[in-house]
């Protein structure tokens, strides 16, 4: 019995840390097509978040956090819970489901960089690169 008490403690202790620090990092997704371009933020747990329509050579800067695993997340509204980002898709706005693309994140979750732009030039689909 005394030992569970000693895990029990150990458990509650762990889930009362501070979260580590966060690392600012800037991201801006340009349009470099001819085309209004739409992006969705899409996070654990099936929530996701709109950006603005992005005109044709429109730019959308944003600032997310990377955490000390070199996750990317932004803090949810309210609580300032942390929200990690799962995944980038871009479309054309009047072409959403035809022209999507999921962009990776990796390169930006794993580096140190803490800047990035990502820009998208026209093509069948928005053929968007990190620089």
């Amino acid at each position: 019995m005394r030992a569970w008490k000693l895990v029990t403690l150990v458990l509650l202790a762990g889930c009362a840390a501070e979260p580590q620090p966060a690392t600012p990092v800037s991201v801006t997704i340009h349009n470099g097509s001819e085309r209004p371009l739409r992006c969705l933020l899409v996070f654990a747990h099936w929530t996701t978040i709109d950006l603005p329509v992005l005109r044709p050579g429109g730019s959308a800067p944003m600032t997310l956090y990377r955490a000390a695993d070199r996750a990317l997340f932004l803090p949810r509204a309210g609580d300032g819970r942390r929200m990690m980002l799962e995944a980038l898709h871009c479309g054309y706005d009047d072409a959403w489901s035809e022209s999507l693309v999921r962009l990776d994140w990796t390169a930006a979750m794993r580096s140190g960089e803490t800047r990035f732009v990502l820009d998208c030039a026209a093509g069948e689909r928005p053929a968007c690169r990190w620089k």
